[in-house]
């Protein structure tokens, strides 16, 4: 009813200093606006602050008979062709002011460098991963903040990272790591004696990767050892001469050529798994083991075999040292 007896007072041709046109009765009038349209900022979502509630509902109250007003969300009121000209420009400069002082305060928060900052990865290889270049030296965190318990703005430190282009070597896919994200960790309270769930955040979808490879990865990658990840020769197929066959890991000397290849052996290389196929999956297996072992053989190239009984970081440390893949 209100919104009715609001249209049926009579209303007045206006024209704004700005040049636009309005229509609206005394009481607007009498309020003698300073601007012909404007909005002002109320909260419109729900919020448990009483103080916020109470400023929506000042506000609400103040501008109830005001036609020259709208109340909206506080986004709503950047400048718009629908607002005064005035209100406009004024608004461009009050945001204006707002950005600069903005990027002084973001100028002045301090920048720390990200962890593996100052390690060099470019030319380095990260399981299937080559890192081919630094693109970004100096790659920024988004600046964030929160108020004190006395509404002081705080600002976050923020990181700064190199960004990296990577290529993985078997399917071709680029993606771009920060320099914190290289790392293998274990989640577990056990550190690197967990026997489970040896990770890392930067990998390619496109094979799969066991907590037990990326154990024997961390090794490698610690030690500068050269070498390969799922690495398969052209002449050899699985039991059925359809698949390539593929070594977790090859072993490279420092003119590139093999100096031996790795086997992680999961427990499915032993005894029949249900989550890896049961008895079929493992029947095709042992073939295939057993063909790999062969083609090592017949090439002259030393095959390692490290069984799930030795998953264990310390255990797979000497298992390589034995076999001076890493030095002592």
């Amino acid at each position: 009813m209100h919104d009715i007896e609001s249209k049926l007072k009579t209303h007045y041709k206006c024209k704004c200093k700005c040049g636009k046109i309005h229509y609206y009765h005394a009481t607007t009038i009498k309020n003698n606006p300073k601007y012909c349209f404007y909005p002002v900022p109320i909260s419109t979502r729900h919020t448990y602050s009483v103080e916020a509630q109470n400023a929506t509902y000042r506000k609400q109250q103040k501008y109830a008979d005001l036609e020259c007003v709208i109340l909206c969300d506080k986004s709503e009121c950047i400048p718009s062709d629908d607002y005064c000209n005035y209100y406009n420009a004024y608004k461009i400069k009050q945001l204006a002011k707002k950005e600069e002082k903005l990027r002084l305060e973001i100028a002045n928060v301090p920048r720390v460098n990200a962890d593996n900052y100052d390690v060099d990865f470019m030319g380095k290889y990260y399981e299937s991963l080559y890192i081919e270049k630094c693109c970004n030296e100096h790659l920024e965190s988004k600046p964030t903040f929160n108020y004190s318990q006395q509404h002081h703005k705080h600002w976050h430190n923020i990181i700064v990272y190199k960004q990296y282009k990577c290529r993985c070597i078997l399917c071709g896919k680029v993606q771009y790591v920060n320099c914190d994200k290289f790392g293998i960790y274990p989640p577990t309270e056990y550190g690197y004696h967990a026997y489970h769930g040896y990770w890392s955040e930067v990998s390619c979808k496109c094979h799969y990767i066991s907590s037990f490879q990326w154990i024997v990865n961390k090794l490698l990658i610690e030690n500068n050892v050269p070498y390969r990840v799922e690495y398969s020769f052209p002449e050899l197929y699985g039991d059925f001469g359809i698949n390539k066959l593929r070594f977790d890991f090859a072993i490279l000397n420092d003119d590139s050529s093999i100096k031996c290849l790795i086997e992680c052996q999961g427990e499915q290389h032993y005894m029949p798994i249900d989550e890896f196929g049961g008895e079929t999956q493992y029947d095709i297996q042992v073939k295939n083991d057993e063909l790999k072992r062969e083609y090592a053989k017949k090439h002259h190239i030393q095959l390692i075999e490290i069984s799930y009984k030795d998953k264990k970081y310390k255990k797979i440390e000497s298992i390589l040292k034995k076999y001076e893949i890493i030095k002592n």
